[in-house]
Parts: C-alpha cells; sequence; structure tokens
C-alpha cells in the first residue's frame, strides 16, 4: 500500500497539477473506517432560471429552494427544506 506524499498548497501550474492528479491516482490507501461516532450532513440550494445579474446583484424576485439533512449512527435522519423568494 503506498500512500500519496501530503501536499499544503495548490500545485503552481497545469503541469504540476497533473503530476499531482498522478500521484493521487496511483495511490493505494486502506479503505476508510468510521468511528464509532459518525455523522453525515449534505446541504443543497438552487434558484430558478430568470434574468442574469451582475455578481451580487439581483431584484429578490428569484424563487429558490434550500433543503439540508443529518444523519447520525443510530439515529434517524433529520431534514429541513425551505422554498420562497
Amino acid at each position: 500500500m503506498s500512500h500519496a506524499p501530503a501536499q499544503s498548497a495548490w500545485p503552481a501550474d497545469s503541469a504540476a497539477l497533473m503530476a499531482r492528479q498522478r500521484q493521487l491516482a496511483a495511490a493505494d490507501p486502506s479503505p476508510w473506517q468510521p468511528g464509532h461516532r459518525v455523522a453525515v450532513g449534505a446541504s443543497y440550494c438552487c434558484f430558478a432560471a430568470g434574468p442574469r445579474f451582475a455578481p451580487g446583484q439581483h431584484d429578490g424576485q428569484a424563487r429558490g429552494w434550500a433543503a439540508a439533512t443529518r444523519k447520525d449512527v443510530g439515529q434517524r435522519a433529520v431534514a429541513a427544506t425551505v422554498d420562497g423568494r
């Protein structure tokens, strides 16, 4: 089993990025094993198609939806959803 060397900075150029991707592809890490307390969560947000605005600008009228969920080992999942303008 080989591990790719840890790196702390984003590669400086496309050649360095490709080299790092090859290192990661060649790695053979042990399968992940969760501990006794694991929680998994996710969230998602989207908006209806409409007029395009510059970044940071909007008319406040776009319809949007958001959802979030969390699941703890041995517990029921909890979730929330919201839609509105």
